[in-house]
């Protein structure tokens, strides 16, 4: 199971073709990964440090996609996305 703290975490639109929103309901987000299904890591910042994140996706490959978002606090939370 890829996905955990999904209350505090909200990725849409999924599927996305341009842009994706990385939203905690609560806690501040303070680094956020993405990485495609085979491991590759595609993007990373440990410079977020606010509650929401607009990720430029339009570039990707068609396919799926691992988030990985460290929350205040918190381990590691993950989500998948689809990029059309």
């Amino acid at each position: 199971v890829f996905e955990n703290n999904l209350a505090f975490l909200k990725v849409y639109p999924n599927p996305a073709s341009n842009y994706i929103n990385v939203l905690s309901n609560s806690k501040t987000i303070e680094a956020i990964k993405v990485v495609d299904m085979l491991g590759k890591l595609i993007f990373e910042t440990n410079k977020v440090n606010n509650t929401s994140l607009i990720l430029n996706v339009r570039d990707l490959n068609k396919g799926a996609y691992l988030i990985k978002v460290v929350l205040e606090g918190e381990s590691e939370t993950y989500s998948r996305f689809i990029k059309n």
